[in-house]
């Protein structure tokens, strides 16, 4: 007897009701969704609304706030506070000679007036 292994007892048709009921309860609450969108379009055709303005007002306004966040992730990618302006950067790092070169020009001119001056 204790090497006699159990087995389960299936009962099939207690299986079948159990998967039954979720099946219909699943079709009940897709019933119940659809008919509170029909109750909905109903009454905002009633009301002189057209039934797909809703839903255009509203991608039109998310579409206008996920362009805004790009902008300002783009905007603060580039002249941010912690990175600078970047374009900026790459101009003085090709181009360091003529800043320098614009400085002492204008050390000297400033020595010249100084020293006419006097």
């Amino acid at each position: 007897d204790e090497d006699e292994v159990v087995k389960p007892v299936v009962d099939a048709e207690s299986a079948h009701m159990e998967n039954r009921a979720q099946i219909l309860a699943a079709m009940k609450e897709e019933a119940e969704r659809q008919k509170a969108e029909r109750r909905r379009r109903l009454l905002s055709s009633e009301a002189g609304v057209d039934p797909g303005a809703i839903e255009r007002a509203e991608a039109e306004e998310r579409r206008r706030k996920e362009d805004l966040v790009k902008d300002i992730e783009l905007k603060s990618s580039k002249f941010s506070y912690s990175g600078g302006d970047e374009f900026k950067q790459m101009a003085m790092a090709d181009e360091t000679h003529v800043t320098l070169q614009q400085q002492a020009q204008a050390a000297r001119r400033r020595a010249e007036k100084e020293a006419a001056e006097q």
